[in-house]
């Protein structure tokens, strides 16, 4: 009897995805959705206040449809919601991709807003430059041995930067050529003279974005190696980084993608790295794992490195064949987290294992975890 009743309560059960899709506040999503559009500001109002309570990220699917059936009140106040919900950044970001024009321009208002809201001065020009480098010179108290600079391409530099000077702006480097650098140019320097020299080696343009401080210096919030011949359009705080968010967005060129991940993690945006680490929880994002590899070595590593599964993929990517570079960054990132909950004695007996692995850059690798 026990066993009929419980197949009967299973036959008969609604999925709990179901019931809060189909009942917030009394009302379905799609009717509030249609509230949007009410001859009643009051109830257009309650009804952006309601769907901005319930939508998830798993909503895609319906806002698109809200976006597409919509008149442009609807698209707006939408846009709205996205914009002003932390959690439904990277929904913005994905519908702002959208093959219909319709459904990407309010994608694009809705990312915009999102944007603006961690980067308050996000469509002013970029910080001149002889002001840039007057201000910088906060920057100048430690001075730093580059004598191994060589061994180092332009984007290993800008995380060493980072690590070495915590103070210091954040450092972007943008989607370049990373090759290694001759390292001929400065031996000993600060940190100002080591970014201007690793662009010179790299031909980048530094741009740099902050807060006007009159009579003070700029406060200079964060700094970016960029190709020279970027469009002026571009150099704007809010336009790069909407850039960095469609291209990790769009589905394409991996290393695109890579490049993107890596700079929003670099730039810091909190809601971009939330996107990362949930694309990377959801798909194995190999693009989204490169921005979050980049946090981890800068000393801010996201809680879904600390994963199971995470630790997991870092250690395989030590031990992988190949690709030196992606090994010591997985190894640096499971220096930055530690080791896991309830002690980490499988880890460490693996990372002595690789000590003597016969590739040289996996032992390496495992000497970075364990020191």
């Amino acid at each position: 009897m026990i066993a009929l009743i419980a197949l009967a309560l299973t036959c008969f059960a609604v999925p709990a995805e179901a019931v809060r899709q189909e009942s917030v506040g009394g009302e379905s999503l799609a009717g509030w959705v249609s509230r949007l559009e009410s001859a009643s500001w009051p109830e257009r109002e309650l009804a952006q206040r309601r769907l901005a309570g319930a939508l998830q990220p798993a909503d895609v699917a319906r806002v698109r449809a809200a976006f597409l059936a919509g008149g442009p009140e609807t698209r707006l106040r939408m846009a709205h919601v996205l914009g002003d919900e932390d959690r439904l950044f990277g929904t913005a970001a994905e519908l702002a991709v959208d093959a219909d024009a319709v459904v990407a321009r309010a994608g694009r208002t809705a990312l915009q807003l999102a944007i603006e809201r961690f980067e308050p001065r996000a469509f002013e020009a970029a910080i001149q430059p002889e002001d840039l480098w007057t201000a910088l010179a906060e920057h100048d108290g430690d001075v730093f041995d580059v004598r191994a600079r060589p061994r180092f391409d332009a984007r290993e530099i800008a995380d060493l930067l980072a690590l070495a000077q915590p103070s210091a702006p954040r450092l972007i480097f943008d989607a370049l050529d990373a090759g290694a650098l001759a390292g001929d140019e400065v031996r000993l320097g600060t940190w100002r003279e080591i970014v201007r020299d690793t662009a010179r080696g790299a031909e980048a343009r530094i741009v740099g974005f902050g807060v006007r401080r009159d009579p003070a210096p700029l406060d200079v919030r964060w700094v970016a190696l960029l190709p020279r011949d970027i469009d002026d359009a571009e150099l704007r705080a809010g336009a790069l980084v909407e850039r960095w968010c469609l291209d990790f967005a769009r589905p394409g060129d991996p290393a695109v993608r890579a490049a993107a991940a890596r700079a929003l993690a670099a730039h810091g945006m909190p809601t971009a790295v939330a996107w990362l680490a949930r694309a990377w929880r959801e798909s194995h994002d190999d693009a989204a794992f490169e921005g979050l590899l980049l946090a981890a070595r800068r000393g801010a590593a996201p809680q879904a490195l600390q994963e199971p599964a995470s630790r997991a993929a870092l250690w395989d990517a030590v031990e992988a064949l190949g690709d030196p570079a992606r090994k010591l960054h997985a190894a640096l990132a499971l220096a930055a987290i530690g080791a896991p909950r309830g002690g980490g004695s499988a880890e460490f007996a693996r990372a002595l294992a690789d000590l003597d692995a016969r590739e040289p850059d996996r032992a390496e690798a495992a000497l970075v975890v364990l020191e």
